[in-house]
């Protein structure tokens, strides 16, 4: 029942905690335009609002809805809502609005997008699997910047609750659609999580849900330039993520910092040591050991239909010729996570960097070589690669803008003083 989205919206809903607005257990179309309706019409600053299948997964049972780009009503709705100002959530001062949004409601879902059309190609196709399987309705974020958030957590049976990692989430197709992590996350303060995180979890307790849960989040600015927090997901059990990091954990020997959620890793300095005149080899000093922050970032959905005809010491060949490898030493560069010999064409890549603009630029740059390196004209195969790439080259500018801003921040005080 909780691994269902109705489910997961109710307990999110018994958190007392900031949610997108929402409704759950939507089954027939009435109640669809009916329960759309009321929502549009009570939070009219919402231009895109989603529709989620309860039993699907990553995307795959989700389609959106620009409804104020086609609501014709939509100014007159507004000024009633100014005109009544804090009495808008009484049923008398908005039935009328709510009447005149509920007539549109029908012609605008015709404008409906489902994610993922090689599961849906339209609308008709995907509201027919929704009203069976039942769903829930969602508004998207109102906001033109927004970051997707995945903090891992354990419930022991005892009901202790361990965080295990917060990541930011990055996309290819859709930004409906994760596509890997990078870690640390350094979107929103490390408490807003925890306290939001620690909540759930509670919730979760009194449902008897213990073990592996993953949470997604969405972070944003609001309208009052205050940055939200919504969780938009709950996945309940041990997901690819969890497995990424414990992985990430294997291969660096990190500590996972859970103050702020860092990793860090122990470098060791082999002792200095000088040979005398009598040929005698002295030690300057002891083996000595120094923690160092490290960035990752990972993903366990790389696919490339290519791949399939390529055995793995030929992959690895290609890699080695591109300088695409890992320093053990170091705890830098690149690690495959291979999952079936038998269908090569998915594979995981992590990168560890000493910045987080070393293991983006890593990352995206392993992508554009592997794709180079197995495609040709007459066969570029099947590939989420390039929608990848092209989210990381944002992510990429906005740390150039950011680095930019901080050094003028820093002359400017550095000519004043």
């Amino acid at each position: 029942m909780y691994s269902m989205k109705s489910g997961v919206r109710r307990i999110l809903e018994s958190c007392n905690i900031s949610i997108s607005p929402g409704a759950f257990d939507v089954c027939s179309i009435d109640q669809l335009h009916v329960t759309l309706a009321m929502l549009v019409t009570k939070h009219i600053h919402i231009s895109r609002w989603l529709f989620k299948m309860n039993d699907h997964f990553d995307g795959r049972g989700t389609a959106y809805c620009d409804v104020l780009l086609h609501l014709m009503c939509y100014q007159q709705v507004l000024k009633e809502q100014e005109k009544y100002g804090e009495n808008w959530s009484n049923q008398w001062a908005y039935e009328e609005s709510y009447n005149k949004v509920l007539k549109e409601i029908p012609s605008i879902l015709k404008t409906a997008v489902p994610v993922d059309k090689s599961v849906y190609a339209t609308w008709k196709d995907f509201i027919e699997t929704f009203l069976v399987q039942g769903g829930v309705i969602e508004a998207y974020p109102p906001s033109q910047s927004i970051t997707g958030i995945t903090a891992n957590v354990l419930i022991e049976p005892d009901g202790t609750i361990l965080m295990l990692s917060v990541a930011d989430q990055f996309h290819s197709c859709s930004s409906l659609k994760c596509y890997g992590y990078t870690f640390p996350q350094s979107s929103i303060d490390h408490n807003a999580i925890k306290e939001a995180t620690h909540k759930i979890c509670e919730a979760c307790k009194l449902k008897s849900i213990i073990g592996y849960i993953s949470i997604d989040f969405v972070t944003f600015m609001n309208n009052a330039q205050f940055q939200e927090l919504w969780p938009v997901g709950l996945k309940i059990g041990y997901t690819s993520s969890h497995a990424m990091f414990n992985l990430i954990s294997y291969f660096t020997g990190g500590h996972l910092e859970h103050n702020n959620f860092v990793v860090t890793v122990q470098k060791i300095i082999p002792p200095r040591v000088y040979t005398s005149l009598r040929k005698k080899t002295n030690a300057l000093h002891d083996k000595k050991s120094e923690r160092y922050f490290r960035h990752f970032v990972f993903s366990s959905n790389l696919y490339h239909s290519n791949l399939n005809h390529l055995q793995y010491d030929v992959f690895f060949q290609i890699c080695k010729a591109r300088n695409i490898g890992y320093n053990e030493k170091r705890k830098l560069g690149t690690v495959f996570a291979l999952f079936d010999k038998h269908r090569r064409d998915s594979i995981g890549m992590i990168t560890s960097g000493d910045t987080m603009q070393q293991s983006v630029s890593s990352f995206l740059s392993n992508l554009s070589s592997i794709h180079q390196d197995i495609s040709s004209t007459n066969m570029q195969g099947i590939t989420n690669f390039q929608g990848a790439i092209d989210d990381l080259r944002s992510i990429i500018r906005e740390m150039e803008i950011n680095q930019e801003i901080i050094k003028a921040d820093d002359s400017i005080v550095i000519s004043s003083s």
